[in-house]
């Protein structure tokens, strides 16, 4: 029975193929253009080929990324792409995209874009196919272990005066005319690259390209312009979206170490640090890892558009309701993501929540611990703290509390008490860390107190995220957290030796590629002070900063808080085992040493592994509350040392 089954299966099979050429119907695999080579390097001249299994059909071609039509050229045998080293950039020859135009001294690396499609009978039959050829480019010696992202659209979405999302444009003349002639700063000058929304959304073939040649992905994805005031640069930050209409609702593949599945990601130019070392904030944000807050996992990528090179940036994580559901289980129709007082993610009707909890806590005394209690079934008071910390510590002038800017906050809608995090709590996430570490200055501003105007009333602060961290911090509690905070993130999160590994990393990766970004891009000043100069300066400058602000901080910290003389902690471990030092993540080793105050108790955690168990705490000049608990307080008065001990 089941062969005849199979047998039968087979015979209508063939059936309905014959039907279909017969009567001109075809599955959409027929009506599609197959390439003969894929998207990519290649080390000789591609003869390319372009087949499409429908009878009596022609397929015509673009190579400037404009979708063929049957005025396109027709396809009449093979194509032989060869190197473009002599050819010259146009999309680079606009103008009008920034406050400061700016055009390439030089020609840049580029490939070469096919765009293809089926035609009978003046009506195109399948999709588009698109690729990109880089020929006679030597991958390894030009970008490393660097990913490529090749972008494929019309340029008429980028440029056009009335449509171009990447230009001035017409909305940049409407913005002038309303402005009849009031003064303005750079930084809020109008374009079309400022319009939002999905009506500013252009369909984008993109192909993924990884360092080692293996396979990436090729899909139709909607971009649109990302950032606030840094739309204005000429190297723009993008958005790539996945939805149904261009195809595939998802990208399924592994951009990030941990997932397989985005709806959507970033291609970051650097933000406010687009025209310095570009990376701030995947810096900030790595070495923030392990802390009660959420953060965007980021690696470096070469952007091209329509073969033309458009430099160096970072493909990052986008916050959004999937990468809620992703990372903390929580449905996304019960996600509310706040940014800046408009509601990402959510219904309109959820600003009103947040809004509860932020007048909450500033206008009721914190000092009264059932307030303070009540407060913290709104907010997650460890998350805050984490977050005022990594800010506050690399002296973020461009977030808050200091300006009110760049910051985001999420919570489930509905409570959920089977997920730890469906609780209905307020949490904020990391991002946007361009404006940290002294961003234009010399480097050497790392003494720099940025608390007392945050903690101060009269220290002339008043954003609502600073009165927010002032009520709370009329908590002893919270005030507990914070010290204890701000420590662990100088202590063990941006301590020398992990920050000098990942400044390494992150300038082994970054730096060779800066030159021809700003070579791209500028700005002017930059290759007339000599760009290989200035690119080493600028990470120069990242670790001058960092070291500083190691050395000084406790200093900076007692000044503004008001608090004891700091005491050093050493920690040793006898067996196999860590500690992890009061809500930090990260664990710490053997000859751990760190500097916190004796203001505030401190609380440890011994982490066992397979092959071990803690036996008990053993101190030196500290009182331990529970010696024999994995997890116990320690009060102390002066330098102080610990010690886990496991068997």
């Amino acid at each position: 029975m089941r062969t005849l089954n199979v047998r039968g299966a087979f015979v209508f099979a063939v059936l309905f193929l014959a039907l279909a050429c017969v009567v001109g119907v075809y599955l959409p695999s027929d009506t599609d253009v197959h390439f003969s080579a894929e998207s990519g390097f290649y080390d000789e001249p591609v003869t390319l080929e372009m087949t499409c299994r429908v009878p009596e059909a022609e397929i015509y071609y673009t190579t400037d990324g404009s979708i063929p039509t049957d005025r396109s050229d027709c396809y009449d045998g093979p194509i032989t792409l060869e190197s473009t080293e002599d050819d010259y950039h146009t999309l680079s020859d606009y103008t009008g995209i920034s406050h400061e135009d700016f055009m390439p001294e030089e020609n840049m690396l580029r490939g070469r874009v096919i765009r293809a499609a089926v035609f009978r009978d003046g009506e195109r039959l399948g999709d588009v196919h698109s690729a990109a050829y880089f020929v006679g480019v030597d991958r390894q010696s030009e970008y490393g272990d660097v990913p490529v992202v090749s972008l494929i659209m019309e340029e008429d979405d980028l440029f056009d005066y009335e449509k171009g999302i990447y230009t001035l444009g017409m909305a940049y003349d409407d913005w002038y005319e309303e402005l009849d002639g009031e003064d303005y700063g750079w930084w809020e000058l109008g374009g079309n690259f400022h319009n939002r929304g999905i009506e500013w959304e252009r369909p984008v073939h993109v192909d993924y390209l990884p360092a080692d040649g293996s396979e990436g992905f090729a899909q139709e994805m909607g971009v649109r312009i990302k950032g606030n005031a840094t739309r204005i640069y000429n190297q723009k930050s993008l958005r790539l979206i996945a939805r149904s209409e261009y195809g595939e609702k998802r990208v399924d593949y592994p951009l990030f170490a941990e997932n397989a599945e985005y709806k959507q990601f970033l291609l970051r130019s650097g933000g406010n640090d687009c025209s310095y070392a570009k990376i701030r904030d995947p810096l900030v944000q790595n070495l923030s890892r392990g802390l009660r807050l959420p953060t965007q996992q980021s690696h470096p990528c070469m952007v091209f558009i329509n073969g033309e090179y458009w430099g160096v940036y970072s493909l990052t994580e986008e916050y959004s309701d999937h990468y809620l559901e992703r990372h903390f289980d929580i449905d996304r129709d019960n996600a509310i993501l706040i940014k800046r007082f408009e509601v990402e993610e959510g219904q309109e009707s959820d600003l009103t929540l947040f809004e509860d909890m932020l007048t909450f806590v500033i206008t009721n005394d914190m000092s009264d611990p059932e307030t303070y209690a009540e407060a913290a079934g709104m907010l997650d008071m460890g998350n805050a703290a984490d977050y005022f910390a990594v800010q506050l510590y690399v002296d973020n002038v461009d977030g808050i509390p200091q300006n009110n800017n760049n910051w985001q906050m999420w919570r489930a809608r509905t409570l959920d008490s089977s997920n730890p995090y469906g609780d209905g709590k307020w949490r904020f996430v990391l991002f946007d860390m361009d404006g940290a570490a002294d961003l234009t200055g010399d480097g050497w501003d790392f003494e720099n107190d940025c608390l007392t105007p945050v903690l101060s009333e009269d220290g002339g602060n008043g954003t609502y995220f600073a009165m927010l961290l002032r009520s709370l911090c009329e908590s002893e509690t919270f005030r507990c957290q914070l010290v204890n905070a701000l420590c662990d993130v100088r202590n063990i999160h941006f301590a020398p030796e992990r920050f000098g590994a990942e400044m390494s990393a992150l300038r082994e990766a970054y730096q060779p590629l800066l030159p021809d970004t700003f070579r791209r891009f500028g700005p002017q000043v930059v290759l007339d002070r000599g760009v290989e100069e200035f690119c080493q300066n600028e990470m120069d400058r990242l670790e001058i900063y960092f070291g500083g602000r190691w050395h000084v901080f406790p200093w900076v910290m007692q000044s503004a808080l008001d608090l004891q003389d700091p005491v050093e902690c050493s920690l040793s471990v006898e067996g196999d085992g860590s500690v992890r030092m009061n809500e930090s993540l990260l664990e710490v080793q053997d000859g751990f040493t760190g500097m916190y105050f004796p203001d505030y108790p401190v609380t440890v955690t011994a982490v066992e592994t397979d092959d071990s168990r803690f036996v008990r705490w053993e101190g030196e000049g500290c009182s331990i509350l529970e010696p024999e608990e994995r997890t116990t307080e320690i009060a102390f008065e002066s330098d102080f040392a610990v010690r886990a001990v496991f068997e």
